[in-house]
């Protein structure tokens, strides 16, 4: 189970498929669904072990669940970092934690509420970033955001006067 899941992860990692790859796609979905069956039976022997609470994890479910769907979309998974996809998990966690108030100090806040301050963050982030580069532009130096997966910072002079406009607005 181990090695296979190390040739996935490989897979996801570094390998970028062209557009006449699609049977390449679907055979690996295939390894991936035999993989999940092994993964059950060993399920199985974890869940002996250490009860019924035991789950797949995030990442799992994304491997097995949506890989093939987001490798006929993207080519490759190698520039996603899943980093950012747990991250985004703990930060949502962390969201309901406070929001749902267990602690019994306060009143309990509706799915609204959870909701709502998790994309507000999101927003707020959005619009830093435009900020950021409308302050780039303006003085002519280069700009970065991590949150694409550029490699590199991008020179804002190639910017033309439109995009430079649009970015004004959204800020």
């Amino acid at each position: 189970v181990f090695c296979k899941w190390r040739e996935i992860a490989t897979t996801m990692r570094h390998k970028v498929f062209d557009d006449d790859m699609e049977e390449e796609i679907d055979v690996f979905d295939l390894e991936i669904r035999q993989l999940c069956y092994e993964c059950k039976e060993w399920g199985f022997c974890l869940r002996d072990l250490f009860g019924l609470g035991l789950g797949t994890g995030d990442y799992g479910h994304l491997t097995v669940e949506h890989t093939s769907m987001l490798l006929r979309n993207f080519r490759s998974l190698r520039d996603y970092s899943n980093q950012g996809f747990e991250t985004s998990h703990k930060l949502q966690k962390q969201i309901y934690s406070r929001a749902t108030n267990h602690d019994g100090s306060g009143e309990a806040s509706s799915l609204d509420q959870i909701l709502t301050h998790h994309y507000a963050e999101r927003l707020l982030f959005l619009r830093l970033c435009f900020r950021n580069a409308k302050e780039c532009a303006r003085k002519g130096k280069k700009f970065y955001f991590r949150g694409c997966g550029w490699s590199n910072t991008i020179s804002t002079k190639k910017w033309s006067a439109t995009h430079k406009r649009w970015i004004d607005v959204m800020d």
